[in-house]
Parts: C-alpha cells; sequence; structure tokens
C-alpha cells in the first residue's frame, strides 16, 4: 500500500552528533502538502478529485508530528480528521476565495491527535493582488510550538510577502518562541528573489528542491533529514522534515 502512494524522489540525511541519524530517529516531524483542492486551478484533475482523503492517506503512511497544508477548502479538515484518526488543526481563508464546492478557500495547520490548539494568529500580509484570494499567514500555538503556514503570491507580490513573513518570524525568534513554519512560498532557493534571503536570524529553512519550504528556530530545533515524495494527485511533492526537538 504505501509503495503505491508514495514514490520517493529524494532524501537526504544528516549526521546528528557524529552518527549517522535516521527519520525514525526523529521524534519530531512536519510534512508539508499543497492539495491543490481549490478546484479553480488545472491540478485539480490531476488524479483524484478527493484531495483530503489522498492527503489522509499521505498522513497516515507518514505519521508526521504535524502537517502544513496549501490550497485547501475548508470542509478538509473534518475529512482530514476523520481519516487520520484525529489529526485536528485550524484553517485560515485566503481573503474571500471560495473553492469550486462553495466551501472557504486557504491554508491550515492538523496536528497529531492528542494535541491541543492553545492560540491561532492570522496576518493577511499587506502587499496583495487585486482579487479574492488574499494571501495570508497563520500561526497556531499548540504543544508548545508555534506552527506557521503560508502560501505566497504567484503574480509578482512574494518577495514583498516573503519580507514581511521574515520579519513577523524573526520576532517569535527574538522572543524565543519555539517555531516552525511550513508553506508555497513560489520562491526557489538561489531564485530571484532567493528563498534564502527571507531566512530570519535564530531560523533555519530546508526546501524541496522546488517552491516548498520549512523553516525552524535553531534553538529549538536540530535538523535530522528531509523526505520528498512524488504525489500524483497534485503539481507538488509532499515534502517532510524530520528534526531534533530539544
Amino acid at each position: 500500500m504505501l509503495r503505491r502512494l508514495l514514490r520517493t524522489t529524494a532524501a537526504t540525511t544528516a549526521c546528528v552528533l557524529g552518527g549517522a541519524a535516521t527519520a525514525s530517529a526523529a521524534p519530531y516531524s512536519l510534512l508539508q502538502v499543497n492539495l491543490c483542492g481549490s478546484g479553480l486551478a488545472a491540478c485539480f484533475g490531476m488524479g483524484s478529485a478527493n484531495k483530503a482523503g489522498k492527503a489522509a492517506e499521505l498522513i497516515r503512511a507518514r505519521r508526521p508530528s504535524v502537517v502544513t497544508l496549501n490550497e485547501m477548502c475548508l470542509n478538509d479538515l473534518a475529512t482530514i480528521r476523520n481519516a487520520t484518526g484525529g489529526y485536528r488543526g485550524a484553517f485560515s481563508q485566503s481573503g474571500s476565495q471560495r473553492c469550486r464546492n462553495g466551501q472557504p478557500y486557504g491554508n491550515g495547520v492538523v496536528f497529531a491527535p492528542g494535541v491541543r490548539i492553545a492560540a491561532i494568529r492570522r496576518i493577511a500580509y499587506a502587499a496583495q493582488q487585486g482579487g479574492a484570494e488574499q494571501r495570508t499567514l497563520m500561526c497556531v500555538d499548540a504543544g508548545g510550538v508555534r506552527v506557521c503556514v503560508t502560501h505566497l503570491d504567484s503574480r509578482g507580490k512574494q518577495g514583498e510577502q516573503a519580507q514581511q513573513m521574515e520579519n513577523v518570524l524573526a520576532g517569535y525568534a527574538r522572543a524565543g518562541v519555539r517555531t516552525l513554519l511550513g508553506g508555497d512560498w513560489n520562491l526557489k532557493f538561489g531564485g530571484s528573489p532567493n528563498a534564502q534571503d527571507f531566512v530570519p536570524g535564530g531560523m533555519f529553512r530546508k526546501g524541496d528542491g522546488d517552491v516548498q519550504h520549512v523553516m525552524a528556530t535553531q534553538r529549538h530545533f536540530g535538523f535530522v533529514s528531509t523526505r520528498t515524495m512524488r504525489l500524483n494527485w497534485t503539481d507538488h511533492p509532499g515534502f517532510q522534515v524530520y528534526l531534533d526537538k530539544r
């Protein structure tokens, strides 16, 4: 079942304390997924229209500590919760944009069963394109970690939005808040703008080789490894980062 579900295209493993670390040794991981689930983009027709169901299959297979989700619909949260045994979280609508099924459209964060949400923060970026879709940064406090999710613009505003994202996360890092961020930045490492230029002091970044990135505060997390999974139902890979939670 797992072999049919996932095709691993790349995996990198770092050495921790002089020994080779493996994904199974890491106590904490973040899975980043762009569902392409709005029904408004061409990628919705890839593989399966049941994007939330496919995401739930991936979550059951990979068992991450937390998942950051882009291009989802509000009712996907319930689908994922019911199909994964209780991964629960929060949703942030992207402006007034709605999915083709009429549900609010945006981003989400879901945590492994048993993790209680303490607070939710939502910021609409100052730089926006016109139209219903307005890009946001959402941060959710749960289980002693502040997990943020974002989906930056793809039509020229991503650099300005990334700068605001960096400023917000820099404040969290300075304040000593245990922070993670996952999302689709529509920016590449080494690109123009360069994704690496928006990593605040006190945090490190890992990417999927394209436009999805994960950041973590250095004092709270050590890097262990990454896993990139090709998915046949969306135009983005699944990207999982394994961390040593300090």
